[in-house]
């Protein structure tokens, strides 16, 4: 007979990521406490508080009984027009989350989903090549976020856990903000794909989920940040990957970066200058420490995840059956 596990606080659990984390925690017999916007349908084997982040004041109680906050909720997005939404989620939120956060709680542990990108990008695709920070709004809320987590923590004697995923693929991936240019272009029939010079780093949303329950469990482990990616690739071969598994031979083409560089420099008001900008770097990160973590044997191979991501709904794509 299982025994029902510790409390965990979730923010952000409606949301892509937080819908798998959910599942995984549940699996894993743990108690959730889940902060959203809207009380989704299922609610089974679930406590739901419908509210906002902004208004944590009212949900006091529930946060400071638990044992394990997990903080996921944020706009990650990169429209100019987003900047103050962003700021006031990323940044006010997260900060006003953790004050919160009482002396007497109960939390022992605050794991907190930031971006690999905080990370720094490069200008060639080689881990030796040296990192580079970019003026980009939405990394800069989540780095500010970042120095708010590392300060209230120390400052009330809480572990933490900083986590910085690469570009999340896998199931229903395509559907989400960034991803959606790349479900268009596989359902057209152009004959030449535009790609930019740059690369990503990725890593399946199962792979994520799992690993942030394990560091629910992990005792050890904290006050670290902990890259979690499991491929890196250019977007020329992201596409190359996506085009076969789709059965589409396109011409690949990689924009010269003087063109993306002239257009960056005019500012055209319908473009969006911050992912041009990220386009033409590699977000390459190094993983070793990831994967000695999950050991190298549960990587999902990058072929695995492309074809979940291209499993949405309408692609007609047939997943190959395990045996």
């Amino acid at each position: 007979m299982s025994t029902k596990k510790e409390q965990v606080f979730l923010t952000g659990s409606t949301g892509y990521l937080g819908r798998s984390v959910v599942e995984s925690l549940i699996r894993k017999n743990y108690r959730v406490t889940a902060l959203c916007r809207s009380i989704p349908k299922n609610t089974k084997n679930l406590n739901y508080l419908e509210g906002q982040i902004e208004n944590i004041g009212s949900f006091a109680r529930e946060l400071n009984e638990s044992s394990v906050l997990i903080h996921l909720a944020n706009i990650s997005r990169y429209e100019d027009s987003e900047y103050k939404e962003m700021i006031e989620l990323n940044i006010h939120g997260t900060k006003k989350l953790l004050e919160a956060i009482k002396i007497e709680t109960s939390i022992k542990k605050i794991i907190y989903i930031s971006s690999a990108n905080v990370t720094g990008f490069r200008k060639e695709p080689s881990l030796d090549s040296k990192l580079i920070n970019l003026d980009v709004k939405y990394i800069e809320t989540k780095r500010e976020a970042e120095k708010i987590i590392r300060k209230q923590c120390l400052k009330k004697n809480i572990d933490f856990i900083i986590i910085r995923p690469g570009t999340i693929y896998g199931k229903n991936s395509l559907e989400q903000g960034s991803k959606k240019f790349l479900k268009d272009l596989l359902s057209s029939n152009k004959s030449f794909w535009f790609v930019p010079p740059g690369g990503t780093s990725i890593i399946n949303i199962s792979t994520l989920s799992n690993f942030i329950v394990k560091l629910v469990e992990k005792k050890s482990f904290a006050h670290k940040e902990i890259v979690t990616i499991e491929h890196n690739l250019s977007y020329k071969k992201l596409f190359f990957h996506m085009a076969k598994l789709n059965k589409k031979s396109p011409r690949i083409i990689t924009i010269p970066n003087i063109i993306l560089s002239i257009i960056i420099k005019l500012k055209i008001s319908f473009i969006n200058i911050d992912m041009l900008k990220i386009s033409t770097l590699f977000s390459f990160y190094d993983n070793h420490t990831f994967l000695n973590l999950i050991q190298k044997e549960n990587v999902i191979p990058l072929e695995q995840t492309l074809l979940e991501s291209l499993n949405y709904p309408g692609s007609n794509l047939q997943l190959p059956k395990n045996d």
